[in-house]
């Protein structure tokens, strides 16, 4: 029933995207609203179905995969087939510690996956092997599986999901793109020690194209710093960060910039209309937002310096107004 959700269901509001899971054949091994700081991006039910349904089905073995050409593979961690009308999922875990007669890794998840990507039958071992009543985590689900889901889907929104470190200040938004090592957990201390914004991820960012602007909100895929939060806001500033000896802003090329802004971007190489819908938005952005190189020094310098320069270009910039609901 819409408007209701059950003991047994849970819903998040992603950037644009509501998704809806539910289970049956087990229960969650730890309570809904603390379950790994996701509770920011619960969503109350609403008059509306959701975006994308998940179906969890927790059982001791998992249904048989379909004869179907693998698409593609993260070594070690999950794969996808073409399964005809379906995407096949397979997920692989590894074994605890104090599990030593399981020293491989093995496959946890399966998950069938419509076509369109709205519907989603989720297959999952249980988490307990001893006899007795079944449970199972939810970061199984989310971690990788919603990920690699909303990588394919929020392109097929106007959405892009990119590797970043994402601020609210006085109502706008700041998006720090960077691989790993680059800064982002660093510069989000420097941030939330500064008082001046609000971080709401050093690591996963959804930037949705709306009203002619752009739309800046988090995820509850954290790095290194953990404190994240539920916001949105439209975008006034983009960089691609490093550490540096000194802080310095710096221009640069519409070349440069669409090298760099692919470089940080989460593809479905798997969806190929994903992947077109993807490039398109990056093109659009690179277009009609500059993207700049911010190198920083590891110290409270880093944080003043970036917001004087951004007041000072801020009224060139083509962005929404800070009040525009979002």
């Amino acid at each position: 029933m819409e408007g209701h959700l059950s003991a047994n269901q849970i819903q998040f509001q992603l950037g644009p995207v509501r998704t809806r899971i539910e289970w049956e054949g087990a229960a969650l091994a730890e309570p809904i609203r603390h379950a790994y700081r996701y509770d920011s991006f619960y969503q109350e039910p609403q008059s509306h179905p959701p975006d994308l349904s998940i179906r969890v089905l927790c059982q001791r073995t998992l249904p048989k995969r379909p004869e179907g050409v693998r698409l593609f593979e993260a070594k070690d961690a999950w794969s996808v087939y073409d399964g005809g009308d379906h995407f096949i999922f397979d997920g692989i875990a590894y074994p605890l510690a104090d599990e030593m007669e399981a020293s491989e890794p093995f496959l946890k998840w399966r998950a069938f996956v419509r076509k369109d990507l709205t519907l989603t039958r989720f297959f999952v071992l249980p988490d307990n092997r001893e006899e007795g009543p079944l449970f199972w985590h939810l970061p199984t689900l989310v971690h990788p599986f919603l990920q690699i889901l909303l990588s394919a889907y929020l392109p097929l929104t106007g959405s892009l999901f990119l590797h970043g470190l994402g601020v609210i200040h006085h109502g706008r938004g700041l998006l720090f793109l960077g691989g790993d090592g680059a800064g982002k957990s660093t510069l989000a201390g420097l941030w939330d020690q500064s008082g001046s914004g609000q971080v709401l991820n050093d690591d996963r960012m959804i930037l949705q194209r709306k009203n002619g602007g752009w739309i800046l909100s988090g995820t509850p895929w954290h790095g290194d710093f953990s404190q994240i939060s539920f916001g949105k806001a439209p975008l006034q500033g983009l960089f691609c960060i490093s550490h540096s000896s000194e802080n310095r802003l710096t221009s640069l090329s519409s070349g440069e910039m669409g090298g760099r802004l692919l470089r940080y971007l989460f593809l479905a190489f798997w969806n190929k209309e994903s992947v077109s819908k993807a490039l398109t938005l990056c093109n659009e952005l690179v277009v009609s937002f500059p993207i700049q190189s911010f190198g920083f020094v590891k110290d409270p310098s880093a944080v003043p310096f970036l917001l004087h320069s951004v007041k000072r270009t801020s009224d060139s910039r083509p962005v929404l107004p800070a009040e525009t609901p979002v």
